[in-house]
């Protein structure tokens, strides 16, 4: 399960869906992972690669990225969320 923190929103205020981690090859010596285990998504802004990239932490160290459609899905809502959190 992946948690998603809107940065500008009370962190309370999440959402969670169930979803795969690419890259565990690039982080596997950082990261075991398990079945059910909760994490959280982060937009990467700085990613030169695709804008909408969210990678996904445990604790303070990246263990992998989301799939790419959920990355842009879940990208456009946090924009949305934020203007309407920011007005």
């Amino acid at each position: 399960m992946v948690d998603i923190l809107p940065p500008s929103v009370n962190s309370m205020e999440t959402f969670s869906f169930a979803s795969a981690v690419d890259g565990y090859h690039v982080y596997r010596d950082v990261w075991k992972p398990s079945i059910g285990e909760k994490l959280v998504a982060k937009r990467e802004f700085n990613n030169p690669m695709d804008k909408h990239t969210m990678k996904v932490v445990k604790g303070d160290e990246t263990v992998g990225h989301l799939p790419g459609e959920f990355s842009r899905t879940r990208g456009i809502f946090l924009d949305v969320v934020e203007r309407s959190v920011l007005k």
